[in-house]
């Protein structure tokens, strides 16, 4: 999903200098940002935790495209899991995942990406809320505890139906 950085280029060439940021990318092989330096992590699955939590705040932009509407918000997801507020664009699953103001923010264009990251580089303490109350929604809605009872169901119809 490197590429998908590009969609907000503009407000990260804007930022990171300003806020004297560090962007950090996983997984992806090259840089898509210009004029910004930032970091490229190899994605492991070993060490994917460790570097996740090396993360403050979550960016997962995302295009407006069919193939979108079809994706999980895993990226979100992971984040939230980890206590790290996100940063989403308003689209899909999202919707969801994400309670806008609440857990993460759901960006709609340039300026809500440029005042979302703002207020979560400005404000410590709400960053830290956002990401504990994130965290908690991870643990109520998509935990496998959370979906235990959903997963037995699936098993239990699944071997009567072979027997």
């Amino acid at each position: 999903t490197g590429p998908y950085l590009k969609l907000i280029e503009d407000v990260i060439q804007d930022l990171v200098p300003r806020y004297n940021l560090k962007l950090l990318v996983i997984g992806a092989r090259k840089k898509y940002i210009n004029e910004v330096d930032h970091e490229l992590i190899p994605w492991n699955a070993k060490t994917e935790v460790e570097d996740l939590q090396k993360i403050d705040i979550g960016l997962y932009p995302l295009p407006n495209e069919e193939w979108v509407y079809g994706k999980s918000g895993l990226k979100a997801i992971q984040f939230m899991a980890l206590g790290i507020p996100v940063i989403a664009s308003a689209i899909g699953a999202n919707y969801r995942v994400i309670d806008h103001g609440v857990n993460g923010f759901l960006a709609k264009n340039n300026n809500e990406w440029k005042n979302f990251i703002k207020i979560l580089c400005n404000n410590h303490s709400k960053r830290k809320a956002m990401g504990k109350s994130a965290r908690e929604k991870v643990m109520k809605k998509f935990s496998v505890k959370a979906n235990r009872s959903i997963y037995l169901k699936v098993f239990d119809k699944t071997f009567k139906n072979i027997n």
